[in-house]
């Protein structure tokens, strides 16, 4: 659904999200953010590029996006598979949430700009499906219950500094995402 209010599609947890074709199948040098309205605790995927058992994704949970927590989680096909970074995503509200992964397909969590972790990865090499935001398909099929304002997709691992620049650009609005 669409909530005019906050300017954001709401997906409900159980079987609604947001899916566009496939922009990228690239392991290496992608940068993945949006949004989110994120609900502590909760679980989920935010974002998901790929489906069934391939791509990789960031949302939340505890150990695991697919079980209730506050915990920014990370999902590579390949090893490590689940990344718990282990930080909370603190207090409910909008939330720019970024995954990167860059030329040695190190995966990268942020948060309003804030680097989380680092983490070493070794992706599966194909992967097919949709980008989805709100739902890992076909693997499980895990939903999260919350809003959406924005979303981008690059096709390079975004600095630090870019990052933070779009953080920062609409970061103070007094709607939708702010």
């Amino acid at each position: 659904t669409y909530d005019a209010a906050s300017g954001s599609i709401v997906t409900n947890g159980s079987n609604q999200y947001i899916s566009v074709p496939q922009i990228s199948t690239s392991i290496t040098n992608v940068t993945m953010q949006a949004w989110v309205y994120v609900t502590v605790p909760s679980k989920g995927p935010f974002i998901k590029n790929g489906t069934a058992g391939g791509g990789y994704a960031i949302g939340i949970g505890s150990n695991a996006y697919d079980v209730t927590g506050s915990n920014v989680n990370m999902l590579v096909y390949g090893t490590p598979g689940w990344i718990n970074t282990g930080v909370s995503y603190g207090t409910t509200g909008w939330k720019l949430v970024t995954m990167t992964m860059d030329g040695t397909s190190t995966a990268r969590a942020y948060v309003n700009g804030s680097l989380i972790g680092t983490y070493a990865t070794t992706p599966n090499a194909s992967f097919t499906g949709a980008l989805n935001f709100g739902a890992n398909i076909g693997d499980q099929s895990v939903f999260y219950n919350g809003k959406f304002a924005a979303a981008y997709f690059y096709d390079r691992a975004l600095s630090l500094a870019e990052i933070q620049q779009n953080y920062n650009a609409f970061s103070s609005k007094t709607t939708a995402y702010s």
